[in-house]
């Protein structure tokens, strides 16, 4: 077959093997030469080639070029092939390959020894043929002193400057220090260095803790750099511009840079920046990640630049930021993301600059709480904030959202979260307004509600201000009310009125000038005849009407479990409590008298905790008006109408709309009750009257008995008095004896009450425990049948005895009534006293106790485990063998 050497840059050796692989292992003389009738060339059985008119074509069946060949020039052979119509020369198509390394050595950026000398010929190359570089992946580049990449001569917008690729595995690494490790261009006051649309991308850069900046390009006009990684630079991972150029560079774009600062190079260094911009203006970035440096993106001087999708973070190795974007004015951020720890997030030196839908998360990586600032802005620098969202650490959180100029901060739709001094979410300038103003529609949450949210803390949301001095409302609201039955067609369907405000002719107690709150019946003809509406405040939400249920339990701090009396209480049962979290429920345990909650308790006690099934509805606290309307609780100030001056506290809801309580200042009686019930509650003077002989308080009820307590004197008592049974039920003597008398028998019952038909109710005493009936202690007397004391625990089930003690000799302990023929009978075991052989009492004949050390028939000495003893014969002795207690 044809072997074709296209391509291939060479001398053709004159020594060359060609043998059929059936003589490669045979010495051999071959036969002369010969040319066949087919102008095949013949060394023996072995075609070398074929003539074929002026053309021979050497077609060996293994071509072997041994030492060091033919040499010559080469590049006049032609190619042929690949479909070509005619030829190319060798050195036609050399011309069209980039620039490499191994061009000027063959063992360039072999990871070892010194690159520099390769890469700048590289880089004359590069200026003197106008040819794009090109470095391979396979390439590790080791340079001790800056490349400089010239573009040629003539490079221009219109024919840019060859671009500089290099494999994204491609690296280079600095071996020295060095202000610089590539140069894309140079800041020449002659202009022979600005790079003009030229591309600068790929590799990575190890600076090494050694050069300051990895790729530089200081003169540019529509320059990108593009896709390198940096690692370790001192003072910047790329860098656009210079102060020593003839003039400021513009359009320096950066687009998926990253920069990275290893863990052993420690802190990022003082004023080192990822991407550094000095003297240029309308640059541009796109797509980056920028770590480990003070300053992500720094353009202190930079005007109309756009930054999108740039993230900014450090690790904590690298030490806080102290900026993530450092930039003059006219400058604006997009999508941008920046973590924390930093000093400011973003800092602007001059006026118009935006960030838009970008987040900052502090203390991601460390922080130190309430310290850092989100915007700083410098005297005459704004911006404005839209759709951002400003998030940080419960325990590091950002001190404040905006510092310096606030002034010049607008924020719009912005979310906060841990911002100790959050802006408001909207902030506008004022507004005045002359004349007729439209209709102003707004849609806000999902009932369609207009919402105005504030997010900064400890000032107020909204404000409304009144500048008239006649007492007319800064705030009010108006609604119709369709229920009101007016005579008036005029009047129809008036409004309900309510309004919020400064009166300087409102007065009390000799003051004028007071604030005022005020419900009135907004009418078109102000009609004297309706009465102004009731004002009423209502409660609504989830709640239990009913109260719930009420029960005693014990709960632990930490714990889930409520033990409680046997009950019926069910799962999913809301529970709620001292130290019991809100929107607590039953999760398991329904039924029974050990409950577990959806949450654990804080406190450990045993008290009442109620239990309840919430209802959504709407209720009434109270009312302010005249009475007239079926509320179901009102509060009414009756000050307007003639002949009356009271205050009463009413259910409307009756028909009698009777009050409950009833102030009246004109007779200066305070009423309780309902009238329908004829039931009052009345003083001649105030209640907490202090001179003996005055009445204190009446109740009668129509038909029954008239009950009255008097304040006596000689000596000074209170008396509670049976007026009808002319008797006194009570004295208690005020003379610091603390004595009460009674005026009958002494009748306490704490389980048959009211309605008991046991006649030896009335010979009870029962004492009960400050949590209700929880506790009791009861003594029996006077019935002919002897006495018992009883101490009881009181449950849902019952009363459950803890000790009594009968007439009759026996006491019994958790047992109702003790066995006759014993002194003691208990419903548990009894404890002796428990002692230690060394501290054995002064025993009485009879006696035992437990001796906690004391030795068992098979112990040994000095391991006892303990055994009951009992005293005779002079010594406390154990009951297994009768021998006195050892240890």
């Amino acid at each position: 077959m044809m072997r074709s050497l296209a391509l291939i840059p060479l001398a053709l050796a004159a020594l060359f093997d060609a043998s059929a692989p059936a003589y490669a292992q045979q010495a051999q003389v071959l036969p002369p030469g010969q040319i066949d009738g087919s102008g095949n060339l013949m060394l023996g059985p072995v075609t070398l080639g074929k003539r074929q008119g002026t053309t021979f074509t050497i077609t060996p069946d293994n071509l072997q070029i041994r030492g060091a060949g033919s040499t010559g020039e080469a590049s006049t052979l032609d190619v042929r092939g690949f479909g070509l119509s005619s030829p190319l020369s060798l050195r036609t198509l050399a011309s069209d390959l980039p620039l490499t390394p191994r061009m000027i050595s063959p063992t360039a950026c072999s990871g070892s020894g010194d690159d520099t000398a390769t890469l700048q010929t590289l880089a004359a190359l590069y200026r003197t043929l106008g040819r794009r570089v090109y470095v391979p992946g396979d390439m590790q580049c080791r340079i001790a002193a800056t490349v400089v990449f010239l573009p040629p001569a003539g490079s221009s917008l219109v024919r840019p400057a060859p671009s500089i690729t290099l494999d994204k595995s491609a690296k280079i690494t600095a071996t020295a220090a060095m202000t610089s490790m590539f140069d894309f261009g140079s800041d020449a006051s002659d202009y022979s260095g600005i790079i003009r649309g030229g591309l600068f991308e790929g590799g990575t850069f190890d600076a090494a803790g050694l050069a300051g900046i990895a790729v530089r390009a200081p003169f540019v006009n529509h320059a990108t750099i593009r896709n390198v990684r940096t690692v370790d630079t001192q003072v910047a991972g790329v860098k656009f511009g210079s102060s020593t150029a003839p003039q400021s560079s513009y359009e320096g774009f950066f687009e998926n840079i990253t920069t990275v600062r290893t863990a052993p190079r420690g802190a990022a260094p003082a004023g080192s920046s990822c991407v550094l911009y000095e003297n240029t203006g309308d640059s541009h970035g796109l797509n980056s990640v920028l770590n480990g440096c003070k300053i992500g993106v720094n353009a202190p001087s930079t005007y109309d630049s756009k930054f999108t999708n740039v993230h900014v973070w450090n690790f904590d190795s690298a030490g806080p930021l102290d900026a993530g974007f450092d930039l003059a004015g006219d400058n604006h951020i997009v999508g941008s993301q920046l973590d924390g720890p930093f000093s400011v997030a973003y800092r602007f030196r001059g006026a118009r600059n935006s960030i838009t839908s970008s987040s900052v998360n502090y203390g991601s990586y460390g922080g130190t709480d309430n310290v850092a600032n989100i915007v700083q802005l410098d005297a005459g620098a704004s911006v404005r904030a839209v759709a951002n969202s400003w998030k940080a650490d419960a325990t590091t959180r950002i001190a404040n959202e905006v510092t310096g100029n606030v002034a010049g901060y607008t924020a719009v739709g912005n979310v906060s979260l841990n911002v100790v001094n959050a802006a408001p979410s909207t902030q506008l300038s004022d507004l005045t307004v002359a004349g007729p103003v439209n209709t102003l529609k707004m849609a806000g949450d999902q009932n369609g509600e207009f919402l105005v949210t504030n997010s900064r803390p400890g000032v107020n949301t909204l404000g409304v201000v009144n500048n008239d001095t006649n007492g007319y409302s800064a705030f009010f609201g108006r609604q119709k009310d369709l229920a009101f039955p007016y005579p008036s067609a005029a009047n129809s369907q008036p409004y309900e009125h309510f309004a919020i405000g400064f009166a300087p002719n409102i007065c009390a107690g000799g003051v004028c000038g007071l604030n005022y709150w005020e419900s009135s019946r907004f009418t078109t003809t102000a009609d004297a005849n309706y009465p102004p509406p009731i004002a009423a405040m209502q409660m609504t939400g989830g709640v239990d009407p009913t109260g719930g249920t009420s029960l005693l339990c014990t709960k632990t701090n930490g714990s889930a479990t409520l033990t409680c009396p046997a009950n019926s209480i069910a799962n999913g049962v809301h529970v709620a409590g001292r130290g019991i979290p809100p929107g607590a429920t039953i999760t398991s345990g329904g039924g029974s008298t050990t409950l577990t909650m959806s949450a654990p308790s804080t406190v450990s006690a045993a008290e009442y905790t109620n239990f309840y099934t919430p209802q959504f509805g709407q209720y009434n606290v109270w009312g302010i008006g005249n009475g007239q309307f079926p509320y179901d609780y009102n509060l009414n100030f009756y000050t307007w109408s003639a002949g009356k001056n009271y205050i009463d506290l009413a259910d409307t809801g009756d028909a009698t709309r009777a009050p409950f309580l009833s102030l009246d200042r004109v007779n200066g009686r305070t009423y309780a009750g309902k009238s329908a019930w004829r039931d009052r509650l009345y003083a001649s003077a105030p209640l907490n009257v202090v001179d003996p002989g005055t009445a204190l308080f009446h109740a009668t009820r129509i038909g029954v008995n008239t009950y009255k307590m008097d304040w006596l004197s000689g000596p000074n008592r209170v008396a509670t008095l049976d007026v009808n049974g002319g008797r006194t039920l009570r004295l208690d003597y005020m003379d610091g004896t603390g004595r009460t008398d009674f005026g009958g028998p002494v009748s306490f019952n704490a389980f048959g009450g009211a309605s008991s038909t046991n006649a030896n109710d009335k010979n009870y005493l029962t004492v009960l425990g400050n949590l209700g009936n929880a506790q009791a202690a009861s003594l029996r007397f006077g019935d002919g049948t002897g006495w018992e004391l009883n101490f009881a625990q009181a449950t849902n089930n019952g009363a459950v005895p803890i000790m009594t003690m009968l007439d009759y000799g026996p006491v019994g302990f958790g047992v109702t009534n003790p066995d006759f023929n014993t002194s003691v009978d208990a419903a548990k075991a009894i404890r002796p006293g428990t002692f230690t052989v060394s501290t054995l009492p002064t025993g009485v004949a009879g006696a035992t106790i437990y001796v906690s050390n004391g030795r068992k028939v098979s112990e040994a000495a000095g391991a006892g485990t303990g055994v009951p003893a009992y005293f005779s014969n002079g010594a406390w002795r154990r009951y297994s063998d009768d021998t006195p207690v050892a240890q």
